[in-house]
């Protein structure tokens, strides 16, 4: 129970943190007052008076829920653009067939994490990529990837399983957002949804590309893309229903994460289509060499000599 009210007690101030780095990053906020808020916590002291929770408690409850959208949105941007360069680079490290030198897994980790939303910006060519335009995505994307060439080793079971989680609801949002830029540009039903997909995807099938394999959503294995076309399907539908941009956003995003954890978690794969019609193939071969038996008769009876020439009852 300690432990519990400890947490109970740093939620506001962390959350108060959070928003006032956002501040100064994004200069909305003055430096005396956002660096009072963010200094305590920086150096590990959490303030503990009245005084200080009176202060901080109503600024939160004034806060705008779309501001807290838009932070939350950013904030977990920075952590999915992390982690996909982080597993993209994990990935090429681990293997032994095609060693890479330290510039080929900082320049595929890269790919790794920002390829998706640069390949859906040229495509839509509404100017230069935001990945160019904002230059901390890449920087992001270069973090990434430089933790997981120098702390790859280390890395165990719960931090693959933190992973898989975090490029889950990624898997999500990046198709909406993808969906969404695309219907700000003007385009249709269909274009939306590749342009959904090209973002969550997109990264993961360059880095395979220039890394001299063929594209890993190409092939038969887990439902990466299926997700997110299904992602990108019922957030443009429920749109057409007349669901606004927002919930629909939301449902499908909460839809998709979940599906995609239940692949996860089941193991759930796609077949290659050769081997698909190769079991077909097989069971009518099975079927062709061992036909039922007619009606009104048994196997018995065809098999055993003394049923030969009797007439059946």
């Amino acid at each position: 129970m300690h432990v519990l009210f400890q947490l109970v007690e740093y939620l506001p101030h962390s959350l108060a943190a959070i928003f006032a780095w956002n501040d100064l990053w994004n200069g909305t906020a003055a430096l005396p007052h956002s660096a009072a808020a963010v200094v305590p916590h920086a150096v590990g002291v959490l303030p503990r008076t009245a005084e200080a929770a009176s202060r901080i408690v109503p600024q939160l409850q004034q806060l705008p829920r779309e501001r807290i959208t838009a932070v939350f949105f950013q904030w977990f941007e920075i952590a999915a653009i992390c982690m996909g360069a982080l597993g993209g680079t994990l990935k090429l490290r681990r293997e032994r067939v095609n060693p890479f030198d330290v510039i080929g897994l900082l320049g595929l980790g890269l790919i790794s994490g920002v390829g998706g939303g640069i390949v859906r910006d040229v495509l839509l060519g509404d100017g230069p990529p935001l990945a160019l335009t904002h230059p901390s995505y890449l920087a992001y994307a270069l973090t990434g990837a430089a933790a997981a060439i120098l702390f790859g080793e280390s890395v165990g079971r719960r931090m693959l399983a933190t992973m898989a989680v975090v490029d889950a609801l990624a898997l999500a949002l990046f198709t909406v957002a993808g969906s969404t830029r695309a219907q700000d540009a003007g385009l249709g039903l269909l274009p939306c949804l590749v342009l959904g997909v090209t973002t969550a995807v997109g990264g993961g099938s360059l880095r395979d590309l220039l890394s001299g394999r063929s594209p890993a959503i190409f092939q038969e294995g887990e439902m990466y893309a299926v997700v997110s076309a299904l992602v990108a399907a019922i957030f443009l539908l429920l749109q057409k229903l007349g669901i606004p941009q927002g919930r629909a956003a939301g449902v499908a995003t909460m839809l998709g994460f979940g599906l995609r954890l239940l692949v996860i978690r089941y193991g759930w794969r796609t077949r290659a289509v050769a081997a698909i019609k190769l079991r077909i193939s097989n069971a009518k071969a099975v079927a062709a060499a061992d036909p039922l038996p007619e009606a009104g008769t048994s196997q018995v009876d065809e098999a055993s000599p003394k049923t030969i020439g009797k007439p059946q009852k």
